[in-house]
């Protein structure tokens, strides 16, 4: 997104301005095929908050690329590239509006060094970012009241969740409020699953609270989500930003911020409310003892975590661990040293994520292993 002078946000210089490198470039003459009604009707739009569309800042980017590549740029450059009068009028206004160029009367334009442009336009996207993200909290906390006055009932410091959409609404409140420590819980609720396929910069903004600062993170993750595709992917992008374990069949997730806290019960198939909002700190911190509790129980999740190739060597070593018997007695059955065992019983126990025997045979039932 870009931004005029008074913050208003567009689209940003770079890729859509059309700034990379483009297949086939020659940065002459370029197709200016969006109407000019459309551009036209840019350089008002500004005055009165508007923005562009990808379409017509891809025809911004450009023009300014055909600007500069000129020692001495003029208004008659666009005209030669294919712009009409309205067009090209209505690109300049846009560009002195985010104040990379200005036209002098006689159409001889200075141009801002474009490192200190881009960089200027940046730090105005930054700040028109930071603004957005400062009013989710208000903005979740208006469309949430609106609901419960139609009818949707909370008793005093409780807010029901009656679709997957307020359970994300919800859990952007949490983290736009939290500064000190967010603490999640995920489990194959619908919200989860949706969650899998966002882009990486979209996870990344699940710990950014409302000033776009990161939260400290610990998350516990559910053994059966860890089974999806590319969700060992997103974990593993994740590692840098959050301490991750992991556990079996998880009740349900949760979001749980400073002072408030939000249960996702979305599991498929499941009817009714779909989870719950505690905006009381006292509810919440009880929703963060109880996940403090599952923290505690749970193991580190391992790099190898998900990874579902036996051999049948593997397979009978399990089987054997499962049965209850020890290394040395393993080792007898399958004809191998103790030693050799050890080895291969921790690097099954690493690969399920199990800090137990126990809790190993438990990992790999849940996982079809055995």
């Amino acid at each position: 997104m870009g931004s005029d002078e008074s913050g208003t946000i567009d689209r940003p210089v770079g890729t859509a301005y059309g700034l990379g490198p483009q297949p086939g470039d020659s940065f002459g003459a370029f197709d200016v095929s969006v109407p000019t009604r459309d551009i036209t009707a840019l350089s008002s739009a500004f005055a009165s908050g508007g923005y562009a569309s990808a379409e017509v800042e891809e025809i911004i980017g450009r023009s300014y690329l055909q600007l500069i590549r000129h020692p001495e740029p003029h208004r008659s450059h666009l005209l030669e590239a294919g712009c009409d009068e309205a067009t090209t009028d209505a690109i300049l206004s846009v560009l002195s509006r985010r104040r990379f160029l200005q036209v002098e009367p006689g159409g001889d334009i200075t141009l801002t060094p474009p490192d200190l442009a881009l960089r200027e336009h940046a730090l105005r996207l930054e700040r028109a970012a930071a603004d957005v993200l400062s009013t989710t909290g208000e903005i979740t906390r208006i469309y949430a009241n609106a609901r419960t006055q139609h009818g949707h009932g909370s008793a005093e410091g409780v807010r029901v969740l009656y679709s997957v959409a307020d359970v994300a609404m919800a859990a952007a409140e949490v983290v736009a409020a939290s500064n000190v420590e967010i603490l999640t819980m995920r489990a194959p609720t619908l919200r989860l699953l949706a969650l899998a396929a966002v882009s990486p910069e979209a996870q990344d903004s699940l710990s950014r609270n409302a000033r776009g600062v990161k939260v400290p993170m610990r998350t516990i993750y559910d053994i059966r989500l860890l089974q999806i595709p590319n969700a060992l992917d997103i974990v593993s992008s994740r590692r840098a930003s959050e301490e991750q374990r992991s556990l079996t069949n998880l009740p349900f997730s949760a979001t749980i911020g400073d002072t408030t806290a939000v249960i996702d019960l979305s599991f498929p198939g499941r009817t009714g409310p779909m989870g719950l909002f505690f905006a009381a700190p006292e509810l919440a911190t009880v929703a963060r003892d109880l996940a403090q509790r599952l923290w505690e129980m749970s193991s580190p999740v391992s790099k190898s975590a998900g990874a579902t190739e036996l051999d049948d060597r593997e397979r009978r070593v399990l089987a054997l661990l499962v049965a209850g018997l020890s290394d040395a007695a393993i080792a007898r059955q399958v004809g191998v040293s103790q030693r050799t065992i050890e080895r291969r019983v921790s690097a099954l126990m690493e690969r399920l994520g199990a800090s137990s025997r126990f809790q190993a045979g438990v990992l790999a039932r849940d996982r079809g292993w055995i």
